[in-house]
């Protein structure tokens, strides 16, 4: 399985992840990101050829209720 990393963090709302050919993004992916607010949803602003730069979405945080955990 691949991660997805913060390679960046550009302000609170704001960071860059990593791209490359085994981890490629698409504007309509969905990316969750753990933070001091909980977790909560980003999605992807920018992307270009080596990181791609994406929002967390303060407003769309994420309850316990919502997650599932997959093998």
């Amino acid at each position: 399985m691949n991660r997805t990393h913060v390679t960046s963090v550009i302000n609170q709302e704001k960071f860059c992840i990593n791209k490359n050919e085994d981890n490629d993004l698409h504007k309509s992916e969905n990316i969750y990101v753990l933070t001091a607010q909980g977790l909560v949803h980003a999605s992807v602003l920018e992307i270009f050829e080596d990181q791609s730069i994406c929002k967390a979405d303060k407003a769309n945080a994420v309850k316990v209720n919502d997650i599932v955990i997959m093998e």
